[in-house]
């Protein structure tokens, strides 16, 4: 797989990530697009100078202590799109079917495969290859870097419902470093 990343704890995670039993796929793939998911509202919004606001927003009970509520921030800003928000909420539900549900242990599970089969960003952006091809003589504009950098995939095949799971953390965990690494009047 593809990923954006500049710090060392995610290259870890995303290194070992790949090669993880389903339940611990499913439980633990959507931690990272949770953590950048506060990173780009974080990047978007003022903390006090304690930093204590941030602390309360975001902590366990507060405001917004759950990826759900996080999630639906991060549209209602316009970090993500409609399908970006549909695809993240799909992705929790199945970390909570890997969560609460003692047969949920494959992506192969009924339940688990159906919520897959809804993903609908592996369709929107099918994986181009690990390379992003070579740019135009004129340059690129930020919004075809965006297209490369969505279709930059290891994974040329997403055939089976972990891959299309696995396939959308990538996506989404793109959508969000993009999010965080720019400008917010580029946005």
């Amino acid at each position: 797989m593809s990923w954006l990343t500049r710090d060392p704890h995610e290259e870890r995670f995303l290194g070992a990530l790949a090669s993880q039993p389903d339940r611990v796929v499913g439980l633990s793939a959507p931690i990272l697009i949770d953590r950048r998911l506060v990173l780009a509202i974080q990047a978007r919004w003022t903390d006090t100078e304690d930093g204590k606001l941030f602390d309360e927003l975001f902590r366990d009970g507060g405001a917004l202590g759950s990826p759900k509520t996080r999630a639906q921030v991060a549209f209602a800003i316009g970090l993500i799109d409609e399908p970006a928000l549909k695809d993240l909420l799909t992705v929790l539900k199945i970390r909570n079917a890997f969560a609460h549900l003692l047969e949920a242990d494959s992506f192969e599970e009924q339940r688990i495969a159906a919520l897959a089969g809804n993903l609908a960003l592996p369709d929107l952006y099918p994986a181009a290859g690990p390379g992003l091809g070579a740019p135009p003589a004129e340059g690129v504009s930020p919004e075809d870097l965006r297209q490369r950098l969505l279709r930059a995939s290891a994974m040329v095949v997403i055939a089976g419902p972990r891959a299309r799971f696995l396939r959308t953390t990538e996506i989404l965990t793109t959508m969000l470093w993009l999010a965080f690494n720019r400008p917010a009047q580029e946005t």
